[in-house]
């Protein structure tokens, strides 16, 4: 029985714009609205990032690792980077 993560992301194209996102987030931004701003995934984008539950098998390796190795609630203080762009 695989470990479920209920998951959300930003997608953006580069690491400046990435790690900007990640500066606002340390200063109390709201994750969802960044996402819905900044994202660059039309599927999770209108819904503030979320990609719902999953084990990580159907996200690719970089972001599946990332996400196995934060705390419930937490979000990545540096962008993973794969190759669709960074993620948060």
């Amino acid at each position: 029985n695989q470990k479920q993560y209920q998951v959300a992301h930003i997608l953006v194209k580069d690491e400046k714009t990435a790690k900007d996102i990640i500066a606002q987030l340390n200063k109390g931004a709201n994750f969802a609205d960044l996402a819905k701003k900044y994202s660059i995934d039309p599927g999770s984008k209108t819904r503030g990032g979320d990609l719902g539950w999953s084990d990580g098998s159907n996200f690719v390796p970089e972001f599946t690792k990332a996400m196995q190795g934060l705390q419930k609630g937490k979000y990545t203080t540096a962008p993973v980077k794969s190759q669709f762009g960074f993620h948060i």
